[in-house]
């Protein structure tokens, strides 16, 4: 939903240059991969 106010398309690009930062160092190595994000569906863990 879009605010009365507005959209915040500043705060839209700021995100979307986060996620690709945070993409790109996984790719490159840098980032360690969350373990969470690799458990197959139904193993996650407590």
């Amino acid at each position: 939903m879009i605010p009365a106010d507005g959209y915040d398309f500043v705060a839209y690009e700021k995100r979307r240059k986060d996620v690709v930062e945070v993409l790109d160092g996984i790719i490159n190595g840098e980032v360690p991969i969350d373990e969470k994000l690799i458990v197959p569906s139904g193993k996650m863990p407590l």
